[in-house]
């Protein structure tokens, strides 16, 4: 065992907690990926950008870029309302949309730079910047960005206004960089990590509940339509709510999911025809009470699921932590253990 004097001791400790806690912030500060550390660690402690406020600045950046995105929008809709045509957007919005994409750029750029893999060769270091979806996603930004600065005047004077609002909206993208801080906030991360596990059986779900729309929707056309064309013979909605087996999936999703007044058109037909109470009575159970709490139920466990495994890789990280601190500990104490005798006064 290493001995020391007390002067000497007061100096190490603080020496040593401090390793530990620069290791304690790497493994905090990780993304969740094993190959990759994040920019914020990689230049912690030396770089400016390194702290985390520098995501918390780009995130207040993006919110503003979004603010300035919704004042031109309500711009433009207010010239076409008065003059018919869109109008040019002010020198000034134009300036700032151009100061966003530099700074846009500029982040791109460093975190590019500071992308670091342990024990890898320099190429494998770069293309580890290309796993990370985040970064596609500033990628994109910036071309969709440039596209819109570039092609936006060109198009307005030819009167290509789709690819105009097309342009328009991929310039929305720049929203989700907003949850870059939220893995800063423990509240905030556990909300996107929940999100993320529930995104799946949400598709699928969906995915199911319009299957379940369609085969219903045959069955309405085939049994439900004549009768309705009857009923409803001075009701055009109704009687061409169920022509077709898209107006009838329609008409199911207004009724049944966004429940839009569901007696307008099935009542009369019940009345009239009895029988019709089990096509849409069946589409009631299966769909409502049954398809859309059951989807809910799968979207909760995909979320708890989600935040379990959140929990355990914040353990990884804690261990990662553990091991990184006694690391600093080890180095601390060979320094002081000049002659390798591994003894100390």
């Amino acid at each position: 065992a290493l001995t020391t004097s007390s002067g000497e001791a007061s100096q190490i400790v603080p020496d040593a907690m401090a390793g530990m806690a620069s290791a304690t912030g790497v493994a905090w500060g990780a993304t969740g990926e094993h190959h990759r550390r994040s920019f914020s660690n990689e230049v912690l402690g030396w770089h400016p950008f390194g702290l985390p406020v520098f995501d918390t600045t780009m995130s207040v950046i993006v919110v503003v870029n979004v603010i300035l995105i919704g004042i031109e929008s309500e711009m433009t809709a207010k010239c076409v309302m008065a003059m018919g045509s869109e109008c040019a957007v002010p020198t000034w919005m134009k300036g700032f949309d151009v100061g966003f994409i530099v700074l846009y750029s500029v982040e791109c750029a460093v975190r590019f730079h500071t992308t670091k893999v342990s024990n890898a060769a320099w190429w494998e270091t770069k293309l580890a910047y290309f796993k990370d979806p985040w970064n596609w996603l500033d990628l994109v930004v910036i071309i969709g960005g440039a596209a819109h600065l570039v092609l936006g005047g060109p198009m307005r004077d030819l009167g290509n206004v789709g690819m105009l609002r097309l342009l328009r909206l991929l310039r929305i993208l720049r929203i989700p960089k907003v949850a870059r801080v939220f893995r800063h906030v423990p509240a905030l991360s556990a909300l996107i990590s929940g999100l993320h596990g529930a995104l799946e059986a949400l598709a699928w779900g969906s995915g199911l509940i319009l299957l379940v729309l369609l085969m219903w929707s045959v069955v309405a056309v085939e049994l439900v339509h004549p009768v309705a064309w009857q009923v409803h013979a001075d009701d055009g909605f109704c009687q061409a709510a169920f022509s077709s087996v898209s107006n009838v999936t329609f008409y199911f999703f207004l009724t049944l999911i966004a429940a839009d007044e569901w007696g307008r058109c099935s009542v009369p037909v019940i009345l009239d025809s009895p029988s019709m109470l089990f096509v849409f009575g069946g589409a009631l159970i299966t769909v409502q009470i049954g398809l859309l709490n059951l989807v809910l139920a799968v979207i909760v466990d995909g979320a708890a699921a989600s935040r379990e495994a959140r929990g355990k890789e914040r353990m990884m990280e804690l261990r990662e932590a553990e091991r990184a601190g006694f690391e600093k500990w080890q180095q601390v104490w060979k320094c002081m253990d000049k002659d390798g005798s591994r003894c100390g006064s």
